[in-house]
């Protein structure tokens, strides 16, 4: 590093002269190496991406029973498995058909027992569903198929809703005696 004469000098009679950037250079570099680093490591730690947060095993399970509903009763129209996930959904939150999916499956949904491996379509859609607040069915609590509703003597304009080859109730359609 180069000397640089100070005010001090000037008193012993040596020519003034101001530190030349070289040689307060390196002084200013290790201070400002010094501070970047410290804001680097501040800046690594604040703003590091959070660890994703656990969703609780019920929540993945529930998701999946809902998954095996859709897939269960509409395997090849996504649109109407979106309309029988919310039948799902309105059972669970009635409480009167079970407190989980898997449960709210066994009190209707038959098909629910014959899914093995879900497909990922149904996962996603189900996942919308248990997320959402608008329903389509209007609180629709039964789905009914064309071939239920034929066999079971059901107008179709009794539907509260419908949804391709699919008729959606608030209420049981049929009169029990």
């Amino acid at each position: 590093m180069q000397d640089c004469l100070t005010e001090q000098n000037k008193s012993d009679g040596q020519k003034f002269t101001r530190p030349s950037w070289d040689s307060i250079g390196d002084y200013h570099y290790g201070i400002i190496m010094g501070v970047s680093a410290v804001f680097l490591v501040l800046s690594l730690t604040s703003f590091a991406p959070k660890p994703p947060q656990q969703i609780p095993a019920s929540h993945n399970t529930g998701v999946l029973d809902l998954a095996k509903i859709m897939q269960g009763e509409s395997t090849s129209d996504l649109r109407a498995a979106y309309y029988v996930g919310w039948v799902a959904k309105n059972r669970l939150l009635t409480g009167k058909f079970g407190h989980t999916y898997k449960e709210v499956a066994l009190n209707g949904f038959n098909a629910y027992k014959y899914v093995g491996k879900v497909d990922n379509s149904f996962i996603r859609l189900a996942k919308i569903i248990i997320r959402a607040k608008h329903d389509p069915t209007k609180g629709c609590l039964f789905a009914l198929s064309r071939t239920d509703i034929t066999n079971l003597g059901i107008r179709k304009d009794q539907a509260d809703a419908t949804r391709g080859e699919w008729f959606f109730f608030i209420k049981w359609p049929v009169k029990l005696k």
